[in-house]
């Protein structure tokens, strides 16, 4: 039977184009979830964990983000539209207090929305432009930083990531199927990067870690193995962004658990496997304090200059890939919460041409390209990871609310092993994501700084917006 053709208008408004099937969906999700930060993270989860770093870098957030991301899935199947986790709390909550539900998304949205997402793209912006740097340092095409009178000066490695924000930008405006494309390629040559790691572990590495201890880790501890399941789930965060492709997904209620869960079994597969190999190429004392992990393990086989010229390649396509992929979501967020009324409306404008959300698009990338121009910024990101651990418990109380105010609600997609209409994955996975902010917390309180930050803002614009459509 011929495939009925998808319109691109609805009752005179354009709409989204729907052009992800599962398979564009599930390399979108691993492309959204593999981020650059494994090539200096690793080492940070090495040191706390040693040879044991594969069970809580890997291993365990792995679990906690599949009972998120089925926790999502289900939502998700209810609700396939472009605003996601903010849809999702409001109608979760609202079965509790509907103005209650309002007004928690928008706080916990926002802050996510404006901080997390752009902060996290500028980071890996950076992170792109300072391997690029390098990487042509490396073959003889140095640059120097540009002076501008004396007063300003800006180094290569900003201005590397501000035209990758801003090209990224152009692709994400021409078309979904344009951008997933694009990650299609990055997150093939990425996940390459990762295998040849684990492979060069594996095939030549001469130290012989002990995968069940910590012994020989410079920072041993209850402490250190929290640090590391820390960095571990904020390199599993994305799983979270899927469902804001509900509404350019075929057949959404079925593609998207099927991307979730797909995905997160292939990143998770390959984590493992990285966390494993590299061990085994250096000592663990010099791999959890090394700067560029990835590069000094594999010089141990290949030699100093064809691991920085190889790992710089694959860090810069991994960097590539990670901006997309936020630039995409953030910006599709922006024009499902701007479509719901919580948003000005501007944001919620499809282009007829390319049908995509142009003005959503826009803000997302300027976003992006102004946190780029704060160089130290990292410390700050890191909060991120606080952020997106509240916005996760709250999507996981709001199906738990849901769940037990509304049973009657249709939903294609269920998360499996409930008792008394609460599903088991995701009461664990709340649990979870509401203390490691807090653990966070009495390690270094600076992580939190960004969300508390972020509240003030978000409350103001909440009343402002609350103003004007009573008007």
């Amino acid at each position: 039977m011929a495939r009925k053709k998808v319109e691109s208008t609805k009752g005179g408004k354009v709409e989204l184009k729907r052009a992800l099937g599962t398979g564009l969906s599930t390399m979108f999700a691993v492309g959204l979830v593999l981020g650059a930060g494994i090539y200096s993270v690793i080492a940070q989860a090495v040191a706390g964990a040693g040879g044991l770093t594969w069970l809580p870098f890997a291993v365990l957030p792995a679990f906690i983000y599949l009972f998120i991301g089925l926790t999502y899935a289900e939502f998700a199947s209810m609700y396939p539209e472009a605003g996601s986790a903010y849809v999702y709390a409001k109608e979760g909550l609202s079965t509790v207090s509907k103005r209650g539900g309002n007004f928690v998304s928008f706080i916990m949205l926002f802050s996510g929305l404006f901080v997390a997402i752009p902060l996290a793209a500028a980071v890996v912006a950076l992170v792109f432009g300072q391997y690029l740097n390098e990487f042509l340092a490396t073959v003889g095409y140095g640059f120097a930083p540009i002076s501008f009178g004396g007063i300003l000066t800006i180094d290569p490695p900003v201005i590397f990531a501000v035209i990758l924000v801003l090209s990224l930008t152009l692709i994400n405006w021409l078309g979904i199927k344009e951008s997933a494309v694009a990650m299609v390629l990055g997150t093939v040559i990425e996940v390459a990067g990762l295998m040849v790691i684990a492979l060069l572990g594996f095939a030549s590495g001469s130290v012989s870690p002990n995968y069940l201890s910590t012994t020989g880790a410079p920072k041993p501890g209850l402490m250190g193995l929290i640090t590391a399941f820390a960095i571990g789930y904020f390199m599993y965060s994305g799983i979270e962004l899927i469902p804001s492709l509900a509404e350019e997904a075929k057949e959404p209620h079925r593609t998207i658990p099927r991307a979730i869960v797909i995905s997160l079994t292939v990143v998770a597969a390959i984590y493992v496997l990285v966390a494993l190999g590299i061990v085994r190429l250096l000592p663990l004392a010099a791999l959890g304090s090394s700067p560029a992990a990835f590069i000094d393990a594999s010089a141990v086989v290949i030699g100093i200059i064809a691991a920085t010229l190889l790992f710089a390649f694959f860090a810069l396509f991994a960097a590539l890939n990670t901006v997309l992929a936020e630039l995409v979501t953030s910006s599709r967020l922006m024009y499902g919460i701007a479509e719901k009324g919580a948003l000005p409306s501007k944001l919620a404008t499809i282009g007829k041409g390319r049908r995509t959300p142009t003005n959503a698009i826009i803000v997302a990338g300027v976003l992006a390209a102004v946190f780029c121009l704060f160089e130290e910024i990292a410390l700050v990101v890191e909060g991120a990871v606080v952020t997106i651990c509240w916005i996760d418990f709250i999507v996981a109380v709001s199906l738990i609310a849901s769940r037990r105010r509304a049973p009657n609600l249709k939903r294609p997609f269920m998360v499996p092993l409930s008792v008394k209409r609460v599903p088991i994955p995701t009461l664990l996975g709340a649990v979870v994501v509401f203390f490691l902010p807090i653990l966070l917390l009495l390690d270094n309180w600076i992580t939190w700084i960004p969300f508390l930050a972020s509240l003030p803002i978000a409350i103001i614009v909440y009343v402002v917006l609350g103003r004007r459509r009573k008007r």
